[in-house]
């Protein structure tokens, strides 16, 4: 009689119990903006074109300096002007973007490594997004332009 009372008391529980797990584990969808900065990186290549208004010229055959971000696992890699870089990256609901355990080769190029020194600087920061057609733009807290990065298609 008790193992008879016991099955269904325990099948009760475990229906139930299973019910709501399964609602527990759905996940609310992302805030539409970050869903926008995410979608809208993960496809390709962002070639440098200006930092703080002044044009990015081209490097002889190494081509210029770009940041490709690979959003099904927040990766980031590209070439800084001399020298090949990778990390991680984060964008917030507010539009924030930040980078970290970035990584690099360590080769030296004279004409190159001012430019390449203030790469690495921007992405040291956390700095605001906005996209725009086919532009990434990086900007100060104060809204100033520091980054202009055209989608290559």
């Amino acid at each position: 009689m008790i193992h008879r009372t016991i099955i269904p008391l325990f099948f009760s529980a475990f229906i139930l119990y299973s019910g709501s797990s399964a609602q527990d584990t759905i996940t609310p969808p992302n805030d539409d903006m970050n869903n926008q900065f995410e979608q809208t990186l993960i496809h390709g290549k962002w070639i440098l074109s200006e930092i703080d208004g002044t044009p990015i010229m081209k490097y002889s055959s190494d081509g210029m300096p770009f940041i490709e971000f690979k959003s099904e696992n927040q990766r980031i890699s590209g070439f800084a002007g001399c020298n090949n870089f990778f990390g991680k990256y984060q964008v917030t609901d507010k539009g924030i973007i930040s980078f970290s355990e970035i990584g690099a080769t360590k080769k030296y190029c004279a004409e190159r490594m001012e430019t390449e020194k203030i790469f690495f600087n921007i992405l040291s920061k956390r700095h605001y997004i906005e996209i725009t057609e086919n532009r990434l733009i990086f900007k100060s807290k104060a809204q100033n332009q520091i980054a202009v990065f055209r989608h290559k298609n």
